[in-house]
């Protein structure tokens, strides 16, 4: 589902891709990045999902206790993944497993949300859905459910297409405008993909950040 979504996403982005492979060394990150995809999405998502569901799923939840797990698995996952990004850039030691992810910063596309390391996919991506998914006793469904809207959300964040959605988006949620800026800046910005949680917090206030 999450390659055939992103292929779809990408299939808009021609002129951005082109772009991309003209840039010096553009063709050979770019057939880096669907390398990455896959391994990622097909490889270490499959073998994510079969330990989350046997080890970390119940099972009988009521419809209510589903949307309770799904709401439960975003937030936890939201809050840990930036503060596992913000120790990415804080941490020269760390930073290496983040590193191929910052090689896309002007041109970015709907590839790039899976285009990262094996150990960031690994430890940022799915470690925090696993956790997650233990810590409200979800079930398959809302497990699957919430993996796919995080999922969707971190493939919008990369799109170009959505740069100009921001202002019909509340305020608690990552825009593709905020993500695009962390690419840039490298210094902000460091919720995704779906939850702000520095904006939130009023940690950050990315209005107040000048593009560059």
């Amino acid at each position: 589902f999450m390659l055939t979504g992103t292929a779809y996403m990408e299939s808009k982005c021609k002129d951005d891709v082109e772009l991309l492979k003209q840039l010096k060394g553009g063709a050979k990150l770019y057939r880096e990045s669907l390398v990455m995809n896959f391994v990622n999405i097909e490889i270490l998502g499959t073998m994510t999902y079969y330990i989350t569901i046997v080890y970390c799923c119940h099972k009988g939840l009521t419809f209510l206790e589903q949307l309770q797990s799904i709401f439960g698995i975003l937030v936890i996952e939201g809050a840990l993944y930036t503060l596992i990004h913000k120790a990415f850039h804080e941490h020269r030691n760390l930073y290496w497993m983040h590193s191929f992810h910052h090689k896309f910063k002007t041109i970015i596309l709907p590839s790039t949300a899976c285009a990262v390391s094996v150990f960031e996919f690994c430890f940022a991506y799915m470690l925090p859905i696993t956790v997650g998914s233990y810590i409200m006793k979800a079930d398959r469904v809302s497990a699957v459910l919430a993996t796919v809207i995080i999922g969707a959300a971190n493939v919008v964040i990369h799109t170009p297409s959505f740069l100009d959605q921001g202002k019909k988006i509340p305020e608690i949620f990552v825009t593709t405008e905020d993500h695009f800026r962390h690419h840039r800046l490298v210094t902000t910005d460091y919720s995704a993909p779906l939850f702000h949680f520095e904006r939130m917090l009023g940690t950050v206030d990315s209005k107040k950040v000048k593009r560059v």
